[in-house]
C-alpha cells in the first residue's frame, strides 16, 4: 500500500513574497491583477499580503489597498503575514475577505535565529509565547508551527536531524500550541525577504539575477490531514 497522501494543498506565497524582494516598485493595480489572476489557475490557498512596516519592507507600503482591490474568488482563501500586534490588527480590518490565523515560527539554526530575528533561541521562544497570546485574545487560531533553517541554513551550514528534532520538541514542550494541533508534514521555503537572510547577499545582486541557492529551509506542521506546501 502506498504510504503517500491522498492529495496536496498548495499554498501559494508568490504575491507576499515575491512582490517585497523586488528592487523597483510594483504598482498597486499590477499586485491587484496578479493575485486575481492566481485565483483562477485553481489555487485555494493564496498569501496575498504583507502587514508589516513599510520603513522595512518598502514593497509592501500597499497592503490596505491591495486586500482592499482584489475581488476575492469563491473557494480561495486568501491570508496574510504579519509579524506583531500592530500588523494583526491591520489585518483583522480585512477579515471579511483574509482567512486570518497565527502561527509559531521555531529555527533550528542558531545563527539564523541571532541573524534573521536578532534573538537567542530561548529568547525566540518567549516572544512566540507572546504572539500566541496575543492571537488567542483577539480569536485568531493558532495552527501552525513552522522550523525555519531545518535542513540546512545559510550562515550555520548543515543542520543535524538531532538539532531539527530538538526545535520540534521545544515547540510541543512550550504552553504555545493550541489545542487540536498536530504535526504533520514537512515543507520548504526560502528565508523571508524582509530578513537578513534574503537581504544578503541578494541585496548586492544586480537585477534580474538569480537567488542564492542555499536557501534555509522549514519543517512546517499543520493542524490538517492533507500534505501541505508553501511555494515562494
Amino acid at each position: 500500500m502506498s504510504d503517500l497522501p491522498a492529495h496536496v494543498e498548495i499554498h501559494e506565497e508568490g504575491p507576499r513574497e515575491g512582490f517585497q524582494i523586488e528592487p523597483g516598485p510594483i504598482s498597486t493595480a499590477d499586485k491587484i491583477k496578479l493575485i486575481e489572476a492566481l485565483a483562477e489557475t485553481g489555487l485555494h490557498h493564496i498569501q496575498a499580503a504583507s502587514f508589516v512596516s513599510p520603513r522595512i519592507v518598502p514593497g509592501w507600503a500597499d497592503a490596505e489597498d491591495v486586500v482592499a482591490g482584489f475581488t476575492p474568488r469563491e473557494g480561495v482563501h486568501y491570508t496574510a503575514l504579519w509579524f506583531n500586534a500592530n500588523g494583526l490588527n491591520r489585518a483583522l480590518v480585512f477579515r471579511n475577505k483574509l482567512t486570518v490565523s497565527g502561527s509559531i515560527a521555531l529555527t533550528a539554526s542558531e545563527a539564523f535565529t541571532k541573524k534573521n530575528l536578532h534573538r537567542s533561541h530561548a529568547e525566540n521562544v518567549e516572544a512566540m509565547k507572546k504572539q500566541t497570546a496575543l492571537h488567542l485574545e483577539n480569536n485568531v487560531e493558532v495552527r501552525r508551527i513552522g522550523v525555519m533553517a531545518a535542513f540546512g541554513c545559510n550562515y550555520q551550514g548543515d543542520i543535524a536531524p538531532a538539532q531539527v528534532v530538538s526545535t520540534r520538541r521545544m515547540g510541543s514542550r512550550s504552553p504555545m500550541p493550541t489545542p487540536g494541533l498536530k504535526w504533520v508534514s514537512p515543507s520548504s521555503t526560502r528565508p523571508s525577504a524582509g530578513s537578513a537572510a534574503a537581504r544578503s547577499p541578494a541585496s548586492q545582486r544586480r537585477p534580474g539575477t538569480s537567488a542564492p541557492k542555499n536557501w534555509c529551509c522549514s519543517a512546517s506542521r499543520w493542524a490538517s490531514t492533507p500534505v501541505s506546501i508553501s511555494t515562494s
